[in-house]
């Protein structure tokens, strides 16, 4: 916790909480003084522990006093301990490591602009009769939104979607979870989820029933999500997605491209790449 207040813009993917929600294990990279960190996600498949992106977790990032962190033995290292492994970073890391990009948005004040698709939504969304308010009901607007997302994405009947619920619950315990709701007709139709960390409104999840989306729901709930962060001088977050339809919404607020980076590695055993051969092929 030290190390993320004495590091500028540290996101909340570094936050203790967030890690301890969404992570099956966690390793983290220090020297002996610890005057920087770098946490690493962890998993074991058939037998052997591998580095992964947790799901809801964007990248890791240096913590500290990142002129003490060497790369290339961070890179020897990593690979030494962990010989199959994906790390998304936020800044580029790897130096003989495939690499490649990946995109987020972001907003602030000064870039911030509703284009024409979101202002007609929003007008219709008002026309339609929709309503946003705070709402304190975190469990049922949870379950709400899930149901609302695993009518288009199977993920979220899995169990790997409980991440979702524990970090919900993390953030909420923590005081850092932003909490809205969709109403028509006094109806609960939608729900939004957002994380207020160190500066930053992160979006986290949020859905509406298909008739609310088509009259301008989505839009209404990010709306009102920007429009009280940027009220509190925060950078806006929308949570980044490798989905292109995700990011076109994003940027009818002229959310801004930021860049990622993602490296992949795989120097296991023989039998290992078999087994996750014939096990691929048992899926299909």
């Amino acid at each position: 916790e030290e190390l993320i207040q004495n590091t500028p813009n540290a996101t909340v993917f570094s936050a203790p909480f967030y890690w301890h929600a969404v992570a099956k294990d966690c390793y983290i990279y220090t020297d002996e003084q610890r005057s920087f960190a770098i946490p690493i996600g962890v998993s074991k498949k058939l037998g052997i522990e591998t580095v992964y992106p947790p799901f809801f977790h964007r990248y890791t990032e240096i913590l500290g006093d990142t002129s003490k962190f060497d790369k290339t033995h961070f890179e020897n290292e990593l690979k030494k301990r962990f010989p199959v492994g994906v790390l998304n970073c936020k800044t580029s890391l790897l130096e003989n490591t495939p690499e490649k990009t990946h995109v987020y948005q972001l907003l602030t004040s000064e870039t911030f602009k509703r284009k024409d698709q979101a202002k007609r939504m929003l007008k219709k969304a008002e026309k339609f009769g929709l309503k946003v308010t705070h709402s304190g009901e975190v469990e049922k607007l949870h379950l709400l939104v899930v149901e609302l997302l695993s009518e288009k994405l199977s993920f979220y009947k899995s169990n790997e979607a409980e991440r979702l619920e524990t970090l919900i619950h993390a953030a909420h315990k923590n005081k850092k979870l932003i909490t809205l709701a969709c109403y028509h007709n006094d109806q609960l139709v939608g729900g939004m989820f957002g994380i207020k960390y160190n500066g930053t409104m992160l979006y986290l999840k949020g859905a509406c029933s298909t008739t609310a989306t088509k009259n301008g729901g989505m839009y209404l709930l990010m709306s009102t999500l920007i429009e009280e962060s940027l009220a509190e001088n925060l950078t806006f977050d929308f949570g980044g997605s490798r989905v292109e339809g995700v990011r076109h919404f994003n940027t009818r607020f002229n959310g801004k491209d930021q860049t990622y980076y993602e490296y992949a590695w795989n120097h296991a055993p023989f039998w290992y790449k078999l087994l996750q051969k014939i096990k691929r092929w048992i899926k299909k």
